[in-house]
């Protein structure tokens, strides 16, 4: 066990001190300086961010979970390689799991079954239709929940807004699934190449780097005008 632990202790160590510490440099470089980076500088600094941030935050839990096994007490997993994840739901069952595992449970699941939640989907069923009325509730649950995990993070309209626009993608994606599945059916070929998953993969990396870029620039209208930055002619 003290064996163990002191190899993830090591890699821990080695990931917050060597690896994020030098991803700090262009991430500080290119975010501190918004008036002159912008462009193709964004997903420059989008990249090293997540770099930064995942060896960061992992290494410290790397720490933590070897500390904990040498004595004997054994910690869940807080990672699981998010960025492997094809979907935003996806990387979000990846990335601070704990986090996601206790929203759920005291947020999402609570809200879910209060009276006037049931009230309310009764209503929508009876009034909008059971198709669009189930879905009513759900997604109100899910969109104070991902309010209430962007305060958490910081109370500014930043994270209020990264919150928001990651509950926006999982439910815009979740009700787009039947034509994925369509489009899986049509092109299984495609689909199931190695080169489809890769480029998922790649896709919600970019995405997740774009929104968390909200919590390096910190004011929502600047970030929105380097994203659009990066397509400006």
């Amino acid at each position: 066990r003290i064996c163990d632990g002191a190899v993830r202790i090591a890699w821990g160590f080695f990931k917050k001190l060597v690896i994020a510490e030098r991803a700090a440099m262009p991430v500080n470089l290119i975010f501190g300086d918004h008036q002159t980076f912008t462009g193709l500088y964004v997903p420059i600094g989008v990249f090293f961010f997540a770099i930064q941030l995942y060896c960061d935050f992992s290494g410290c839990m790397d720490v933590v979970i070897g500390v904990s096994h040498m004595l004997g007490i054994e910690l869940p997993e807080n990672f699981n390689c998010p960025f492997f994840s094809k979907t935003v739901k996806e990387y979000w069952r990846r990335w601070h799991i704990t986090m996601g595992s206790w929203f759920t449970d005291y947020i999402f699941y609570p809200i879910s079954v209060t009276k006037g939640m049931m009230k309310l989907s009764k209503w929508s069923r009876r009034v909008l239709g059971a198709k669009v009325g189930k879905r009513v509730p759900v997604y109100l649950a899910t969109a104070v929940t991902w309010f209430l995990t962007g305060l958490w993070h910081g109370a500014g309209w930043n994270f209020i807004v990264w919150g928001l626009l990651n509950c926006l993608v999982i439910l815009v994606s979740q009700e787009l699934e039947p034509l994925y599945a369509r489009f899986h059916k049509r092109f299984p070929s495609l689909t199931g190449s190695w080169g489809y998953g890769k480029f998922m993969a790649v896709r919600t990396f970019l995405l997740m780097g774009l929104i968390r870029s909200l919590d390096c620039y910190r004011d929502v209208g600047t970030t929105f005008r380097l994203w659009g930055s990066m397509i400006a002619v």
